[in-house]
């Protein structure tokens, strides 16, 4: 889960220093009309306060195992 949120981090900061804006996609489907689905608005000082608290909760249990992902993150 930690390697899969930072590489979400990735993704979203690189669609801020392209410019991407947030919108909502729709769809394809030329049979009906659909919703438009809402894309998900994510900030990267979430996501690492997340990551920092996932890796807490090993930290009492797998003390060496948490200073890799620390070190990981970082």
């Amino acid at each position: 889960m930690i390697f899969a949120l930072i590489k979400f981090s990735s993704t979203v900061n690189s669609r801020e220093v392209n410019g991407v804006q947030y919108e909502e996609e729709k769809v394809d489907n030329d049979d009906e009309e659909q919703e438009p689905v809402p894309t998900v608005k994510a900030e990267q000082s979430k996501i690492f306060k997340v990551i920092h608290e996932l890796i807490s909760t090993l930290k009492e249990d797998h003390p060496e195992l948490a200073l890799r992902l620390h070190l990981q993150a970082a």
